[in-house]
């Protein structure tokens, strides 16, 4: 990402109290164990490198258990 990465977005989201609870997974390139700890220690819900493809049942298993926090409103 030019302007802002991951971390940044991350910093951002835990500094607004409307996007706090947003589950945060970083998909990502970089594969150091400093890269994958930053993350984490920020906050992080999750961190998964390329190649995506074998991994992308966890984030749909994240995802489902996820799915109340995204549902609209009702009112109720």
């Amino acid at each position: 990402m030019p302007v802002l990465d991951g971390y940044g977005v991350l910093h951002i989201f835990n500094k607004n109290p409307q996007l706090s609870g947003v589950p945060f997974i970083f998909l990502t390139a970089k594969t150091e164990r400093n890269d994958f700890r930053k993350g984490m220690e920020l906050g992080a819900d999750g961190y998964l490198t390329k190649p995506f493809d074998e991994r992308v049942g966890a984030v749909n298993r994240y995802r489902e258990s996820a799915e109340p926090l995204c549902q609209p409103e009702t009112g109720v």
